[in-house]
């Protein structure tokens, strides 16, 4: 029964990362000058 809860756990931390990256990266990238995006 712990086994399911921490994979649950687990589960939502992954997801909440990844919409976290996805929502800051665009901001990270506008702001930084474009020497930094090897570009």
């Amino acid at each position: 029964f712990k086994y399911i809860i921490s994979m649950v756990f687990f589960q939502i931390i992954v997801t909440f990362i990844f919409i976290l990256f996805k929502v800051l990266l665009p901001f990270v990238v506008s702001r930084s000058p474009p020497v930094l995006l090897g570009g």
